[in-house]
C-alpha cells in the first residue's frame, strides 16, 4: 500500500471527523445556548436592570418612562488543537475511520475541551462592558450564588447523610435550586442542569433522602456510570471528572459542582473542527502530522443562573 496522503484522503480524514464529533458531543455544552461567530470577537446584549410596572393613579396621568440598563458580555474564541506524529502510513489508513482509535481520540480529547471551558465560564470571571462604553470589567460569580459547604438542611440531623454536612448532600441540591428560583432565574422551557462527578453522586446515592422506603420503587442515578445524564430531584444531572478540584487525591480534595440553567451562559463557534494531514519533511522516513482543531469559547451571561456547590470528597 502507497504510504501518502492526496486531497481524498484529507478530506475523508476531515469528513469522518466531523461525523464523530457529532456522535461524540460534549456532555455539557448541548444544554447550553449555541451560536456562531464570524469575528474575533462578539458582544451579546444583557438585560441588567429593568424597572417595575407603575400603578396609574389618575386617568390622564403622564407617563414616567424607566430607562432599562443594558451591558454587554464578551467572548473571544481560543483556538484548540489534538495533533499526533506517526510513520507509519499504513496504519494511519486503516484507522482513518469513525470507529478508529485515531479520529475517537482525537474528538473524545476535542469533546472533552468544549466541557473544560464551559465550566471555566459558568465559576469563574465574565468580561463585560456598558452598552456605550468601551471600558471592560471582570464579572466574578458572586458569593451569594456559591452553598455553603457546611451547609445543613433544617430539620436534617448530621446521621441523616453518610457524607455529614460537608460532603454532597440532598439539602445542597435543593439549597441551589431555591437560589434559582427565589430570583426567578429560571424560566418557562428552562432546564436545570448540575454538573458533578463520581464522587459527589456516590455520597448523594447514600443520603437517607434517597435510601428511603421510596427508593425501592424509584432507584434513581444508579446506573449513571453507563448512562451520565440523567434526571432526579427536579434538575437533569450531568456525570463529568472535569468539575474543579482542590488538594484531589482518589477520594479526597475539595470539588465543586455546578448547578445552572440552559440560558445561563452564551457557548460560541469561530471555526468548526478542522483535520490536517502533513507530511514532516525534518523527520526521517515518512512522518505525518495529524491534527484536529477549532475555534470556541463560552461566557456566562446571568450570575442568577449559576450556583456554585462544593463538597469534600472524604466526606
Amino acid at each position: 500500500m502507497a504510504a501518502t496522503f492526496d486531497a481524498a484522503d484529507i478530506q475523508q480524514y476531515e469528513t469522518y471527523i466531523n461525523l464523530a464529533s457529532q456522535q461524540m458531543e460534549a456532555r455539557l455544552t448541548r444544554f447550553l445556548q449555541e451560536d456562531k461567530m464570524a469575528g474575533v470577537r462578539k458582544f451579546y446584549t444583557r438585560l441588567a436592570a429593568f424597572a417595575q410596572p407603575q400603578i396609574a393613579t389618575s386617568r390622564n396621568m403622564d407617563i414616567v418612562n424607566s430607562d432599562p440598563q443594558f451591558s454587554r458580555r464578551i467572548v473571544a474564541p481560543k483556538r484548540v488543537y489534538w495533533g499526533t506524529a506517526l510513520d507509519d502510513a499504513d496504519t494511519i489508513r486503516a484507522n482513518i475511520n469513525p470507529t478508529g482509535d485515531f479520529v475517537r481520540s482525537a474528538m473524545y480529547a476535542m469533546e472533552r475541551q468544549k466541557d473544560i471551558i464551559a465550566i471555566s465560564a459558568l465559576l469563574g470571571t465574565a468580561l463585560s462592558t456598558s452598552d456605550y462604553g468601551t471600558t471592560t470589567a471582570s464579572v466574578a460569580l458572586p458569593s451569594s450564588q456559591v452553598v455553603p459547604i457546611g451547609y445543613m438542611e433544617s430539620g436534617v440531623t448530621t446521621g441523616t447523610s453518610v457524607a455529614g454536612n460537608t460532603g454532597m448532600t440532598v439539602g445542597k441540591i435543593k439549597y441551589g435550586l431555591n437560589l434559582l428560583n427565589s430570583q426567578e432565574a429560571v424560566l418557562p422551557g428552562d432546564e436545570v442542569i448540575v454538573a458533578i462527578n463520581t464522587w459527589g453522586l456516590n455520597q448523594l446515592k447514600r443520603d437517607q433522602q434517597v435510601t428511603n422506603i421510596f427508593y425501592s420503587d424509584n432507584k434513581w442515578l444508579t446506573d449513571i456510570d453507563s448512562h451520565p445524564v440523567q434526571r432526579a430531584l427536579g434538575v437533569t444531572f450531568i456525570r463529568t471528572e472535569l468539575i474543579p478540584t482542590i488538594n484531589a487525591g482518589s477520594n479526597s480534595g475539595t470539588a465543586t459542582a455546578v448547578m445552572f440553567t440552559s440560558q445561563a451562559a452564551k457557548f460560541t463557534n469561530l471555526k468548526p473542527v478542522t483535520a490536517r494531514i502533513d507530511l514532516l519533511p525534518n523527520k526521517v522516513g515518512e512522518v505525518y502530522q495529524i491534527q484536529s482543531y477549532a475555534d470556541f469559547d463560552c461566557v456566562r451571561m446571568f450570575e442568577e443562573r449559576v450556583v456554585s456547590i462544593p463538597f469534600d470528597m472524604s466526606a
